[in-house]
């Protein structure tokens, strides 16, 4: 009989986002694959765990973080930044007037 694994697959990358305001994009192809995760995500949704950006080094405060998304997130897309844990959010774009 074969067993089907019930844990959530996480798709983790380096550099895919940007977190924070002054941050730039490192690894355009580690982009590319938060777009195919999201659509794994939308075809799989009960294996999909989500999509996880840390930054290239480790430390242990984020390495914590990291494992508490892991153990305790409700969020799909997050970024693990030493300064810590972003989720992704809409916000309103600012007011203009139009132009004649």
């Amino acid at each position: 009989m074969l067993c089907q694994a019930t844990l959530p697959v996480w798709v983790v990358t380096r550099g895919a986002v940007a977190a924070e305001d002054d941050a730039e994009l490192t690894e355009p192809a580690a982009a590319a694959l938060w777009g195919l995760g999201r659509v794994a995500a939308l075809e799989q949704p009960r294996v999909s765990g989500g999509l996880l950006d840390v930054p290239a080094e480790l430390d242990d405060r984020t390495a914590a973080l990291l494992a508490q998304v892991l153990r305790q997130s409700e969020e799909d897309e997050l970024a693990v930044r030493p300064a810590g844990i972003f989720g992704r959010r809409l916000i309103p774009a600012p007011a203009t007037t139009a132009q004649e």
